[in-house]
């Protein structure tokens, strides 16, 4: 080291250096903050046999930035011991029965009808379309009415059934019907409509002949769930995955983010390449190419 530097005042120069080193030394560690979140956004959500999940969604271990606002999944239970994955589509509760990001699929149940069909949250089963699609697969709707003064009159067979518990609202006889579409509660009180992937029109036929409980089979139904797409462009996220850094959300941008370990701000796509770089230890491929084209994803980074 040049010797002028240190000819001024012996101990100004050691000052000078000692800050000149700690603020190299912090830049080398990038923001806190930002390694904070790279290393959280690595995290994986895991609940019962749902392992494995990481962008777009979050919950449990993963923050909000780690994915979609929408996307939020939870571990719940409800007090039998047995924890489930679940998600909140448009004011509705689903259990996850099954999820593959490659393929980007969700199986989902409605919580509500599990555990029978005198308690459910009157509204039907709704999708967010810019977000999800049904899955593939012939659908049937199960609609539930409530509070019938008589059986709907139309051209449906309807299934009696009875909400005479006490202090439960939805008093009275209820019905099912099965159909390709959902149906209105014509001059019954409430109507509820449900997609199931089962063909309830047999199951229900063998039923009667058989004798067996048709409101076990309706349940039965409900809880085998229906499938739906989520529909996002992992296009940027596998481009931050292959730079080694963490996927992430921008929820003011709306667009896919990349956290860096060693970069003091997100990158919008892929994070700088470093020499001390070890090869990436990311999860799986956060969302498959799918079977559809680009042009059918939400275009998110």
């Amino acid at each position: 080291m040049n010797s002028w530097f240190f000819s001024i005042s012996p101990s100004l120069g050691l000052s000078i250096l000692s800050v000149l080193v700690l603020f190299d030394f912090a830049v080398s560690l990038g923001n806190p903050d930002e390694l904070s979140t790279y290393n959280t956004c690595r995290k994986e959500f895991s609940c019962s046999n749902i392992t494995g999940v990481s962008y777009p969604f979050w919950g449990g271990d993963r923050p909000l930035g780690c994915g979609l606002h929408d996307l939020q999944l939870h571990c719940q239970d409800d007090g039998d011991g047995i924890a489930a994955a679940t998600i909140e589509i448009k004011g509705v509760q689903y259990s996850v029965l099954s999820l593959s990001q490659d393929a980007q699929t969700l199986r989902l149940a409605r919580r509500d009808y599990l555990k029978g069909l005198c308690s459910p949250l009157l509204a039907n089963t709704t999708l967010n379309s810019e977000l999800f699609d049904y899955g593939a697969g012939d659908y049937q709707y199960i609609t539930f009415v409530y509070g019938c003064p008589f059986p709907p009159k139309d051209s449906l067979i309807h299934y009696p059934f009875s909400c005479s518990e006490a202090g439960n609202p939805l008093t009275g006889i209820g019905y099912f019907s099965t159909g390709p579409q959902p149906q209105g509660p014509g001059d019954c009180n409430e109507s509820v409509s449900v997609p199931v992937l089962s063909d309830l029109e047999t199951l229900l036929r063998e039923g009667m002949n058989l004798l067996r409980d048709l409101v076990q089979i309706i349940e039965g139904a409900i809880g085998e769930g229906f499938d739906v797409r989520f529909k996002v462009n992992g296009t940027a996220c596998r481009e931050c995955l292959e730079s080694k850094g963490a996927c992430g959300y921008d929820q003011v941008l709306n667009q896919t983010t990349c956290y860096c370990k060693d970069q003091s701000q997100p990158s919008p796509r892929t994070c700088r390449a470093s020499p001390t770089d070890e090869g990436p230890s990311s999860p799986p491929s956060p969302t498959g190419e799918g079977p559809s084209s680009p042009e059918s994803f939400l275009p998110i980074g």
